[in-house]
């Protein structure tokens, strides 16, 4: 069957003499994986179309029960040229690709997770003033979308609103229930600072890694554009995030395209 829908290109890898492998996330079927024949011969048609990070409007032969679909057309709608310019942009936005690719399902259709992406990529190409926390904020909203929605605005025992305090008030953060206790509520025993999560620990986040975490999960792509974050309080948000994801989706691993920036910005 022929079909078109929007997509956003993941991944790309050379097959054969002249053809690429493209992994894609459409808009109407999920991620899927299709050839584009003769994409990197003299007469390729397809120009920068299916280059990682491409918004495009692709044609293509639907098989059921194929792995891989042939690309009859590509035609790039937005190719966010200026995360291209920046290495630090680049590699954010590569690995904001990377994880899509880890954590979504082959053919299971997800509009709203579709629509994240465009969104983050469109901010990462706005000129963030920190541009780290589109990838938090992406793994924050897929883990949401998928069901993991962690309760950041009361105390998950009394209750009590969870309004915010200096940088020294902490509370406790629980990885299995994505819960959060006030500094009343909380144990210290089972709370964590390092290591790998288990189902019953906690660990303690300080007030505003807390409001850092409601921004993420509720604010607007382009006005995360605006924040300033501090390197402290972004290095305690990657750790939450990185243990909650271990614990809901067993594919979680760290992103290579971060190992790469890492290296290259030391």
């Amino acid at each position: 069957m022929i079909v078109k829908t929007e997509v956003v290109v993941l991944r790309s890898i050379k097959y054969g003499e002249s053809s690429k492998i493209l992994t894609l996330y459409s808009k109407e079927f999920g991620k899927i994986s299709c050839i584009a024949k003769g994409a990197r011969s003299a007469k390729n048609k397809f120009g920068s179309s299916m280059e990682p990070l491409t918004h495009s409007l692709v044609v293509l032969y639907k098989k059921e029960h194929r792995d891989l679909h042939l690309i009859s057309q590509c035609d790039a709608l937005k190719t966010f040229k200026n995360i291209g310019k920046d290495l630090e942009r680049l590699t954010i936005g590569l690995a904001i690709a990377e994880f899509l690719y880890r954590i979504a399902h082959n053919e299971e259709k997800n509009e709203h997770l579709f629509d994240l992406v465009i969104e983050s990529l469109t901010a990462l190409d706005a000129e963030p003033k920190t541009p780290m926390i589109h990838f938090h904020a992406v793994q924050l909203r897929t883990a949401i979308l998928f069901g993991y929605s962690p309760a950041l605005n009361f105390c998950s025992t009394c209750g009590k609103e969870l309004l915010g305090g200096s940088g020294e008030y902490r509370y406790a953060f629980q990885i299995a229930r994505g819960a959060v206790f006030c500094n009343v509520c909380m144990s210290p025993e089972g709370t964590s600072s390092g290591g790998q999560a288990s189902e019953q620990m906690m660990v303690t986040v300080s007030a505003p890694a807390l409001q850092l975490l409601r921004r993420c999960s509720t604010s607007a792509m382009l006005s995360l554009n605006f924040l300033v974050v501090d390197p402290k309080v972004g290095n305690e948000l990657e750790e939450i995030l990185r243990f909650y994801l271990q614990y809901h989706f067993e594919q979680y691993k760290s992103m290579k395209s971060l190992d790469l920036m890492q290296y290259y910005l030391k």
